[in-house]
């Protein structure tokens, strides 16, 4: 789950999307199975070192897609 979720869902609230609360549980869901299985790979091929790099950059990622990508939204009070 880590930091992003917790925030992205008090997102939700604060741009009255709370409707859409149900499918994020589901996405959280699905990429905590499918994240926690897939880092088998690169930790046995790698190193741990490096899957939690990776986990580390993905994390970085989303968090930078996240901002931009509400910056300008309606209703966010954050327009123009």
């Amino acid at each position: 789950m880590s930091v992003p979720f917790p925030l992205g869902m008090m997102h939700l609230e604060e741009i009255r999307l709370t409707q859409i609360a149900p499918r994020m549980w589901a996405v959280n869901g699905i990429a905590s199975v499918l994240g926690s299985t897939l880092a088998i790979a690169p930790a046995v091929g790698f190193g741990f070192s490096y899957a939690m790099l990776a986990g580390v950059l993905m994390h970085i990622s989303i968090f930078i897609l996240f901002s931009l990508g509400f910056r300008g939204a309606p209703g966010t009070g954050r327009e123009g």
